[in-house]
């Protein structure tokens, strides 16, 4: 196109990448602000800000996730394990009833129980506690870490 002056159109391509092993996110009746979803999460939630979670997450009702990074999941429990795990009074994998959890860092396959509160900041001394870990006052639980109900950290 020599000797012309018209402008030639750009065409831009997106892809979007989706995993085929994980159906989409599940959402009900949960506050949603500024936060990002990976494939196959259960949420009930009352209010997630400020957070990005990860693929499989499961997140009872009643929880709020404040500026925190949840890993998820590498697999989703059977159902005969989460009503074992409800009869024994034992957590199921992701968070459970009524949680807060805040400035923190839930590594994958993390058994959260009900009524736990996590909660980071410069108030808690740096160093490692066994099930979880805080660096510069963010609170880090680690890989398959089993929280009990009621815990609390921070």
């Amino acid at each position: 196109m020599s000797g012309s002056s018209a402008v030639q159109p750009v065409l831009f391509f997106t892809y979007l990448y989706k995993s085929k092993d994980a159906a989409p996110s599940k959402i009900n009746g949960s506050y949603v602000s500024k936060a990002v979803f990976g494939d196959g999460c259960i949420i009930m939630a009352d209010k997630i800000e400020n957070s990005v979670i990860g693929n499989r997450t499961r997140i009872d009702k009643g929880s709020t996730i404040v500026n925190s990074y949840v890993m998820g999941a590498d697999f989703y429990q059977n159902t005969t394990e989460i009503v074992m795990n409800d009869r024994a009074g034992r957590p199921n994998m992701g968070i459970g009833k009524y949680c807060y959890i805040e400035k923190a860092i839930l590594d994958k396959n993390c058994y959260i129980g009900d009524n736990v509160k996590i909660i980071g900041g410069k108030h808690i001394p740096d160093g490692d506690y066994g099930t979880y870990s805080v660096q510069d006052g963010i609170v880090v639980v680690k890989k398959g870490a089993v929280l009990a109900p009621g815990t609390h950290i921070g």
